[in-house]
């Protein structure tokens, strides 16, 4: 048996790491929201699969939420405070 601890888990969005609140292992093809706000479904593969991407990087939005949630220190320059545009989706 192998076992998967839930909060070690960094979902992979475009090359992007995440941060989620899980409770359990998520099953393939379930939908799961990251700190950020940001929703995918599920989907397990190889690091060497994932990794022929290049190397991917963190989603400093997840990162703010985690540090305040954790009560770790953001510095002033954290890239999770620079206002950034808001997301539009296209009209349809």
């Amino acid at each position: 048996m192998i076992y998967l601890d839930p909060a070690a888990l960094l979902p992979v969005i475009g090359n992007v790491w995440h941060r989620a609140r899980l409770a359990q292992v998520p099953a393939p093809g379930q939908a799961i929201t990251m700190l950020c706000g940001q929703t995918a479904e599920t989907a397990f593969e190889t690091l060497a699969r994932r990794s022929s991407h290049g190397a991917s990087t963190q989603c400093p939005d997840c990162d703010l939420v985690y540090r305040r949630e954790q009560g770790l220190v953001v510095r002033p320059n954290h890239p999770g405070l620079v206002p950034r545009p808001q997301r539009t989706t296209p009209m349809s």
